[in-house]
């Protein structure tokens, strides 16, 4: 019964290693962590100074273009420099566990799968 179970742990890391499961999986993990983070910075930083620089033009029907009119209690764009450093270390944070979960404990597993294939 242990034979058939060791069979079947190494059957399932090298289908792991054949298909190239495991760097798929880090893809999508990263890949969704790199797009999170760059809607944090488009809505923190990029969206409050286009809107800014929007606020100073006045488009007008017929694609005219013209300063706007002071007008007092205009809305603020603010740069949430605080939320875009939460998202950073956030970010790095998620690296720092995928890339430990790789060198330590997915490496430690393959390796011994490449071990009791080879019969040692």
């Amino acid at each position: 019964m242990m034979n058939s179970r060791t069979s079947l742990v190494n059957e399932f890391f090298d289908f792991l290693k054949k298909f190239g499961v495991i760097g798929l999986a880090i893809g999508v993990v990263v890949g969704g962590a790199v797009k999170t983070f760059v809607d944090e910075i488009v809505r923190t930083i990029v969206t409050p100074l286009v809107n800014y620089v929007l606020s100073f033009l006045n488009f007008k029907p017929g694609g005219t273009i013209s300063l706007p009119e002071v007008v007092a209690g205009q809305k603020q764009e603010q740069l949430l420099v605080g939320d875009l450093i939460s998202s950073t270390i956030n970010f790095l944070v998620l690296l720092l566990i995928v890339f430990i979960a790789v060198k330590f404990l997915i490496s430690k597993f393959m390796d011994e799968s490449d071990t009791t294939a080879s019969g040692m």
